[in-house]
């Protein structure tokens, strides 16, 4: 996998320990915090028109999010690696 995949469950570890509003209420106000605090974006194109109901599952909603999340990831990969060699060429 690449690293899209590493940054994905960084970002989902980190917001799910280090922000605290994401540490309380019930399991689906913790998840919806989490996506929010991952990519306020991805959420919003996700769930925006229909969030998440408390001990909803939806799959296709999740994997919106983080088919998003991946292609924002990748666009800024790409970018920094540009931005990378236009600096080597100076």
């Amino acid at each position: 996998r690449g690293g899209e995949y590493v940054a994905f469950s960084d970002k989902r570890q980190a917001c799910e320990s280090n922000h605290p509003p994401c540490l309380t209420g019930t399991q689906t106000e913790r998840q919806i915090c989490i996506y929010k605090c991952m990519s306020p974006e991805c959420y919003d194109q996700a769930y925006g028109e229909d969030e998440l109901e408390e001990g909803e599952v939806d799959v296709e909603k999740y994997s919106k999010f983080s088919q998003c999340f991946r292609d924002n990831w990748l666009a800024e990969a790409a970018k920094e690696k540009v931005m990378e060699e236009s600096a080597e060429d100076l």
